[in-house]
């Protein structure tokens, strides 16, 4: 491999303002690449491209907006032997065909593998045509799909590390650390305030355009979602003294606070504000891993509607990781406050190593990694 002369990012989602400073554009420009964004939502995923605008659109002009599949298909078949691809897109049917054309052009690749949670033991699925479809094609070869496996793959904690497809037992592991790992290491010095706040991370469960893409129902609607939350938002201010500050999802389009009983909704300032609460509420964010790294103690949330999703198991684990029982808001007890808000100092370390960062790797900016493997030969 050598260097290459352009970067383009290969995006599945609407690219916005949080992507344009998370994925380390101006990082790679300041080290001599030339720096594109391709966005490959409406092509791959018309219906979620449809519902799902972005609250900070950003307008770029290395920013390409692909709308039809074909003209996305002969672009990424056209790349050269001076570009490199960042595969941002998740590997699965509707999107081999990407993988393919990708896999026909001169272009070398990676994929961005570098977040992981907590998950249970997965369970045997219902024995469904589509998933039965969808095993079969995640167990088979690349090579026999026409794919070309990744140059080298961008790994956080330990656990993010899963050799499936496009991956081989032989692709390269390029160890870096979770793209939250970037935001704690800008935000880490800053003021820590009063601590008199709890901050709850959002994941706008009842309009996810995840569940568009998916094809799947919202996990809980709003009028039972929203209340069940207020309720313990009261409680929880009322017995500890607290304001709960709402750290909008990426995605959500809050128009007011009403939702959220009027209390005070932030968008992009999700570390800042960890960084000077309290506590920290959540069902199964990867923003916990902020939280973690500022190290908050976390209120793991759930509901009937949650548990019964696919979610749900996830959060339980999550929780049981951290050494932490997840507090039911539909069949609320009175909590043990002061285990709800304690931390388990080795239990944080270990969520680091495992889903974070690996000892042992370079302090420094994930694209900074990035860069340095790119600049080297091979």
């Amino acid at each position: 491999m050598r260097r290459p002369a352009r970067v383009v990012y290969l995006v599945e989602s609407p690219y916005n303002r949080r992507d344009h400073a998370r994925f380390g554009v101006a990082v790679l420009e300041s080290r001599g690449f030339a720096v594109e964004v391709w966005d490959l939502t409406a092509a791959l995923h018309p219906l979620v491209a449809a519902g799902a605008a972005p609250p900070d659109p950003i307008s770029w002009p290395g920013l390409s907006v692909f709308r039809d599949r074909g003209e996305a298909l002969r672009a990424l078949g056209a790349l050269g032997a001076d570009d490199f691809a960042v595969c941002v897109v998740g590997y699965e049917p509707g999107s081999w065909d990407a993988y393919r054309a990708l896999s026909r052009s001169k272009a070398g690749y990676c994929v961005l593998a570098a977040t992981a949670i907590p998950h249970p033991p997965a369970k045997s699925p219902p024995r469904s045509p589509a998933r039965l479809a969808r095993a079969a094609f995640m167990r088979a070869p690349v090579s026999w799909l026409g794919v070309r496996p990744p140059d080298f793959a961008i790994f956080g904690g330990e656990r993010s590390r899963r050799v499936r497809p496009p991956l081989t037992p032989k692709t390269e592991a390029l160890w870096a650390h979770s793209l939250d790992y970037d935001v704690f290491l800008a935000e880490k010095d800053g003021p820590r305030g009063d601590g008199r706040t709890a901050v709850f991370l959002d994941e706008w469960v009842p309009f996810h355009p995840d569940y568009v893409r998916l094809g799947v129902a919202p996990y809980s609607p709003p009028e039972r979602y929203y209340p069940a939350l207020n309720a313990f938002f009261d409680r929880l201010e009322k017995a500890n003294g607290l304001s709960v500050v709402v750290a909008a999802h990426p995605r959500a389009r809050y128009e007011d606070a009403g939702v959220f009983g009027g209390r005070r909704i932030e968008h992009g300032r999700t570390a800042a504000l960890l960084r000077e609460a309290r506590c920290v509420i959540a069902h199964a964010s990867t923003s916990i891993g902020l939280a973690v790294l500022f190290g908050k103690p976390v209120l793991f949330t759930t509901t009937d509607d949650l548990r019964a999703s696919p979610e749900g198991p996830i959060i339980d684990h999550m929780a049981a990781t951290l050494g932490k029982t997840p507090l039911d808001l539909d069949h609320p007890g009175e909590p043990d406050w002061g285990a709800q808000l304690g931390v388990d100092a080795a239990a944080y370390a270990a969520y680091r190593e495992l889903y974070l960062k690996k000892d042992g790797t370079p302090e420094k900016p994930l694209w900074e990694i990035v860069a340095d493997r790119l600049s080297r030969p091979g």
